[in-house]
C-alpha cells in the first residue's frame, strides 16, 4: 500500500477503532480505488495486496472504480475487503436549468451521506428511496455553472425518481438504498455549492420535497 495509504491509516486514527501495536491493525477503513491488474490503486497511486476477501468478488473489473471499505491486517498493509460499492463515474453538465425547474420532473429527493474530493473527482455518497420491482430506472445527473467571477462553481443534482418517494407513496412499498457517484471535476474554484432535492416538511407537519443548498469542502465535511 506505501505512502497513500499511510495517508488514509493516519486520517483513520481519529475516526476508527484501531491499534498500533505489534500487530499494527486498522478495521473500518474507507478509500476510493481503481482497479488495476487484479487489485485496488487509490487515487495517489497507493496500492495494496487484498489477502482475505469477503466479497463476492463482483469488483474485480478493470478499470472499475469502488468505495471499499477495508482492515489493514499487519505492517506489509495487507488488507481484508469487507465491502464495497460500485462508484458511478458520470461527467457533469455544464448548463442550468430554467426558472421553474423546481417544479419538473428531476425533483425526487435524496439523502446527503458525504462527499470528498480525491482523484480529480467530486465523490457523492448518496441515499435514496426506491419501490422493489419497478422497471423504471432510477436517473440522476449533475449540472453545474461555474462563476469565475466570483471563484465560486455551483452544482446542481436532479434525480429523476419515477415519483419513488414518501412524499409520493407509502412508505409500505418502499426501500432504501445507496449510490456512490465520482463526477469528474477540476475547478480551481475556492467555494463549490451543492443544491440537493431532499424531504423536508412545511408549516402543516407535511412532507415536501425541499431545495437545500451546502458548501462542499475539501476535507469531506460540509455545511448540509
Amino acid at each position: 500500500m506505501k505512502h497513500a495509504w499511510i495517508t488514509l491509516l493516519a486520517l483513520a486514527l481519529t475516526l476508527t477503532s484501531c491499534k498500533l501495536e505489534d500487530s499494527f491493525t486498522a478495521s473500518n477503513l474507507h478509500a476510493f480505488v481503481t482497479v488495476k491488474d487484479g487489485t485496488f490503486v487509490d487515487d495517489a497511486g497507493g496500492s495494496c495486496t487484498i489477502a482475505q476477501d469477503l466479497t463476492d468478488h463482483g469488483w474485480n473489473v478493470e478499470g472499475s472504480r469502488h468505495l471499499i471499505i477495508y482492515d489493514i491486517l499487519n505492517r506489509n498493509w495487507d488488507i481484508m475487503l469487507r465491502e464495497y460499492y460500485r462508484a458511478q463515474i458520470q461527467a457533469p453538465v455544464n448548463g442550468w436549468p430554467e426558472d421553474g425547474w423546481e417544479t419538473q420532473p428531476g425533483m425526487d429527493p435524496v439523502s446527503f451521506i458525504t462527499h470528498s474530493f480525491s482523484g480529480g473527482y467530486l465523490n457523492l455518497v448518496l441515499q435514496y428511496y426506491y419501490k422493489p420491482g419497478t422497471e423504471c430506472p432510477h436517473d440522476m445527473v449533475l449540472l453545474y455553472q461555474e462563476r469565475l467571477a466570483e471563484d465560486e462553481l455551483h452544482l446542481i443534482l436532479k434525480h429523476s425518481g419515477n415519483g419513488e418517494n414518501p412524499v409520493e407513496m407509502d412508505t409500505a412499498n418502499l426501500k432504501t438504498d445507496v449510490r456512490v457517484y465520482s463526477f469528474p471535476l477540476k475547478t480551481s474554484c475556492k467555494s463549490v455549492y451543492l443544491t440537493l432535492p431532499v424531504i423536508s416538511q412545511d408549516d402543516e407537519g407535511k412532507q415536501v420535497v425541499k431545495l437545500v443548498t451546502g458548501v462542499l469542502e475539501s476535507n469531506g465535511l460540509s455545511s448540509m
